[in-house]
């Protein structure tokens, strides 16, 4: 195993290459090499702390940094082995790398390397947005909500007309979803004031693709099964014989296998059998993939992803809702692909299950065929085909 640990991390001006149990110095940072001491949204062994809720020892938790704290000084800007003694120092290092080493090793067994690569590079692509003043203006003027006038403001953009470029944070949540930490909140922006946004293409169109029931489709997945269709309509007749419609098959199926209990979804829905709630559970594998997560020494997703459920009862949930994140990160990919391929893409946001893309009249007009066949995705070795909706928001 290779990484390095750069300069900044150690108070060096050189990095060093940790080769399993040699060390080397150099002065050029390694490309492609993984690294200690990286940005934040950079595939990194820093980023991957976090994801594996781990934490590496560095200089900011001695004493010292705290007199470089109060006098304005960065931690990354302070030469550590002239501020400590050599013993001091030297016993940091090695802490360092041992705690580096960890998460390095921890990453390369977790399988989520290649994965976790994907999602940054999907959010190291995502473009500008560009803002309509006069909408802008007029949704400012109009929204009486003060959180959501603190949202539309997110959006102010700039003297040529964009606004800051969207940063998620997908470490902070056990599941993976993603929160907006820097930039435009589109996760919590009314849907209508998307119509801010205005295309760069001449004639362009503001579109968005959105998988159509995402988590359920992931844990059926799980068992091979890809029921062509709308999905609660084919729920309410194998399990219910078709007499609940599709509103209510809807919300009770995600009610019992995210753990609903029995009284309560009679009480809620009406009559609803033991055998029923029996059969829907058995058609999602709920205590098979419980059971299989349990014995595992430590939860993942699907993919290799750490999940870390509030108890037991929610391990089935977690595991199915962070699936769900990556599985949605790996058809984005194919969604920009396809559209770029088509005639042109500048991918802008994501919003959960959904993207949201600026795209040429000629590729709009052709979204709805192009993904008329969903996306495809390989489960259990298996292409399964994942259905999306295609929508213009504006134009």
């Amino acid at each position: 195993m290779q990484f390095c640990i750069l300069g900044r991390a150690l108070g060096t001006r050189e990095h060093l290459i940790v080769s399993d149990n040699n060390f080397s110095w150099t002065y050029e940072k390694p490309i492609g090499m993984l690294c200690l001491g990286e940005d934040s949204n950079k595939y990194s062994i820093d980023y991957a702390a976090k994801l594996f809720r781990f934490n590496v020892p560095n200089f900011a938790s001695i004493p010292q940094a705290s007199f470089f704290n109060k006098v304005g000084i960065s931690l990354h800007e302070v030469h550590w082995q002239h501020a400590l003694s050599d013993d001091v120092y030297q016993s940091i290092i090695r802490n360092v790398v041992k705690g580096a080493k960890h998460v390095a090793m921890t990453l390369e067994e977790s399988c989520y390397g290649n994965m976790l690569q994907r999602r940054l590079k999907l959010l190291e692509d995502l473009d500008r947005a560009r803002i309509n003043r006069k909408r802008f203006n007029d949704c400012l003027r109009f929204e009486n909500d003060a959180t959501q006038l603190s949202n539309l403001k997110s959006f102010t953009p700039d003297d040529d007309g964009f606004a800051k470029k969207v940063m998620y944070d997908g470490t902070q949540t056990s599941t993976g979803r993603m929160n907006v930490a820097d930039g435009p909140r589109i996760l919590t922006l009314r849907k209508q004031h998307r119509a801010i946004v205005e295309s760069t293409y001449d004639e362009g169109d503001i579109i968005s693709v959105d998988y159509s029931s995402l988590e359920p489709r992931v844990a059926l997945a799980m068992s091979g099964i890809n029921p062509a269709g709308d999905l609660y309509e084919w729920i309410d007749n194998e399990v219910f014989g078709g007499k609940l419609g599709r509103s209510k098959a809807k919300i009770l199926t995600l009610s019992i296998i995210y753990g609903m209990s029995l009284h309560t979804a009679r009480s809620e829905y009406g009559d609803v059998s033991m055998k029923q709630k029996k059969e829907l559970k058995e058609l999602f594998s709920v205590d098979k993939i419980t059971n299989d997560l349990l014995k595992q020494e430590s939860l993942t997703n699907y993919f290799g992803r750490p999940i870390f459920p509030h108890s037991k009862e929610k391990v089935f949930n977690s595991f199915i809702q962070s699936t769900a994140v990556d599985t949605a990160v790996a058809g984005f990919h194919e969604v920009v692909d396809k559209l770029r391929a088509a005639g042109g893409c500048r991918s802008l946001f994501l919003i959960h299950d959904e993207i949201i893309c600026d795209v040429p009249k000629s590729v709009s007009s052709d979204a709805k065929k192009i993904f008329n066949d969903g996306i495809s995705i390989s489960f259990q070795g298996e292409d399964i085909s994942f259905p999306v909706a295609v929508e213009r928001i504006c134009g």
